[in-house]
């Protein structure tokens, strides 16, 4: 007893360092995953467009390509210093021939370039959903770790400002799709993104009834999560939440919109749990600034002879992070990220309606 009580003065709880780009604590970074490419369903948005809805600047933007590949940075152009949340998808697969040493450098000198001239933050979601059947380079654990830690090694000493975030798919229901045998190590990945949908029946021979009401469905969500000073304080570790504000066809027969500030009653809620976010001090929401133009001009294409495919996902505000809720709806979907030293979680959240 008394040993005990001579060491107890020594206990030292573990204080964690902030993650790269991750929030101080207490913070968001709240954004949006838009639809800036052509397409005819929710296609034409940008950044600047979606900050005007919500009457503030969003701290990330999320761009889409167009079919052909490019990617028009003059989107981006919103007049502050949001960040940039990339996908790169390895199309070709992830076997040194597939893509080479020269094509990750190449890359890493653009994004590099990127960062630099614009000032702003960049997040790199390499090869996602790794974990699935979807993807050319799904389901092949050993060589998607050798694939991830050789991009790494090689990406990080030309753009070590950017974060490489690790994004398997989740199926809660099934283990058909296990993501641990994915997991590259600690010391080569920066954030954790985790993508989840849900698929539901609502009525089995009988008329659907007609529910809530847009409104009420998408606000009862995110009055359950971000906007809930509860589940701030269970969850104090959420640090990124953007919503999914886009139309998506699921299959050939079903087309979902997940928008949450395009229907006028639902974007006034919605507008009304961002103010008292930011009256309590929540969000960091982005700079008001002026970047280079490098962005007014720029274009990323993907060339055919390159395996790594850019999908730009527009994001423009700050971030914000939770755990994927289900609603009382035929579908819900989430993308989730966080930081690895600090297991911090941020999530994208889309409502079917």
């Amino acid at each position: 007893m008394l040993l005990l009580s001579l060491l107890l003065p020594f206990i030292i709880t573990p204080v964690f360092a902030l993650g790269k780009l991750e929030p101080a604590d207490g913070k968001l970074l709240f954004g949006a995953w838009i639809d800036t490419s052509s397409e005819p369903q929710s296609g034409g948005d940008s950044p600047f467009a979606f900050n005007s809805r919500i009457g503030f600047r969003a701290n990330y933007d999320v761009p889409n390509h167009d079919l052909d590949g490019t990617l028009k940075l003059s989107v981006l152009n919103d007049s502050t210093n949001a960040a940039i949340f990339l996908t790169i998808y390895p199309m070709k697969g992830i076997t040194e021939a597939a893509v080479t040493d020269d094509q990750i450098v190449a890359l890493a000198n653009q994004v590099n370039g990127l960062t630099k001239s614009t000032g702003r933050n960049l997040f790199l979601r390499l090869a996602p959903e790794m974990n699935g059947d979807w993807f050319i380079y799904g389901e092949q654990p050993t060589a998607f770790i050798t694939f991830w830690r050789r991009f790494h090694n090689l990406f990080t000493p030309i753009a070590p400002q950017v974060a490489l975030v690790w994004s398997p798919n989740f199926r809660s229901a099934s283990e058909r799709f296990p993501y641990d045998p994915y997991w590259p190590g600690t010391e080569y990945v920066d954030w954790i993104s985790e993508s989840a949908a849900a698929f539901h029946m609502a009525s089995k021979g009988r008329p659907l009834d007609a529910g809530a009401g847009q409104t009420a469905t998408v606000m009862s969500f995110w009055n359950s999560f971000i906007f809930n000073a509860s589940f701030r304080s269970k969850y104090s570790l959420v640090k990124m939440v953007f919503c999914f504000e886009m139309v998506k066809t699921e299959d050939e027969e079903t087309t979902n919109d997940y928008r949450s500030t395009v229907d006028p009653a639902t974007l006034v809620e919605f507008k009304k749990g961002l103010a008292a976010l930011d009256r309590a001090g929540v969000v960091v929401w982005a700079q008001d600034t002026r970047v280079s133009a490098t962005t007014s001009t720029a274009v990323v294409r993907t060339a055919t002879a390159t395996s790594l495919v850019v999908a730009t996902e527009a994001v423009a505000a700050t971030a914000v992070a939770s755990e994927v809720v289900s609603t009382a709806q035929q579908r819900s979907g989430a993308t989730a990220v966080g930081s690895v030293w600090s297991l911090v979680l941020v999530v994208v959240v889309g409502l079917a309606l």
